[in-house]
């Protein structure tokens, strides 16, 4: 997960306004915080893991997320692994595992997370089959009140295999809805542009399955010990340690060359 100085210093400060940049800085200092409260002994983390994952899931504490010097947590087990039901782009064209696995726990309406945005595209269009980019919603729904409908208005859009589209298009134009009391309509507006049938995406965005996709992504996320959004997990293992965008794509560059 990035320092708190990438929202000032990273390549995101350019596309984010000053209240955003405001948002991201008290949204850093509460990652922080949840971060000390982990360091001393919160469980929250183990309970959920108890509930989602068994007892075998957690035996021996692999639930524990001890920072190293580096930032990189080395926890790596079916948590933060690929899924056969998580939405994934790019990898080798025979379905095979890619060199590089990019996991990202991300919400829509997350200022940091529209600065990341455009990098891992880039590397996902630089990197093609060595990177394989998965997505896990996390939405933080008291900081961000539309990222819970956003999450489900792609989880919609996947029901009709246009999930990456809506994803990018809640991305590309967070500004347009983020400050809406109501997103809903710009939502149905963006599904009629990627050709949905309007029906079943209005019906899908409320249903119970697509709300259920969507906390079992943050469960899974709260049970590997995310509080914070982005959160990347890189060939298994949380990524962490840079300050800047620019040191968090030479990480994953890296590690694709290596």
């Amino acid at each position: 997960m990035p320092d708190e100085s990438v929202a000032e210093t990273g390549l995101g400060d350019r596309a984010l306004t000053k209240a955003e940049r405001k948002l991201v800085r008290r949204e850093a200092k509460q990652r922080e915080r949840a971060r000390e409260l982990q360091r001393r002994g919160r469980r929250r983390a183990w309970r959920y893991g108890v509930l989602l994952l068994g007892a075998v899931a957690v035996a021996g504490g692999a639930w524990l997320l001890a920072r190293s010097d580096s930032g990189d947590t080395g926890v790596s087990d079916s948590r933060v692994s690929a899924q056969a039901s998580d939405w994934v782009k790019g990898g080798p064209a025979d379905g095979s595992t890619a060199k590089v696995v990019l996991i990202e726990y991300g919400d829509f309406q997350c200022p940091a997370c529209g600065a990341y945005y455009p990098v891992v595209k880039s590397m996902h269009e630089e990197l093609g089959e060595a990177l394989q980019i998965v997505w896990r919603h996390f939405p933080l729904r008291e900081a961000h009140p539309q990222a819970q409908l956003a999450a489900q208005a792609a989880e919609a859009a996947g029901n009709q295999q246009k999930f990456w589209d809506m994803h990018n298009i809640l991305f590309e134009r967070q500004s347009d809805w983020a400050g809406k009391s109501d997103a809903r309509e710009k939502f149905m507006g963006y599904a009629a542009e990627l050709g949905l049938n309007a029906e079943q995406f209005a019906r899908d965005i409320d249903a119970g399955e697509v709300r259920e996709a969507v906390e079992d992504d943050y469960h899974s996320g709260v049970a590997a010990g995310v509080n914070a959004t982005p959160t990347f997990y890189l060939n298994g293992a949380e990524l962490g340690g840079f300050r800047t965008l620019d040191e968090f794509r030479e990480r994953i560059v890296a590690a694709a060359a290596s």
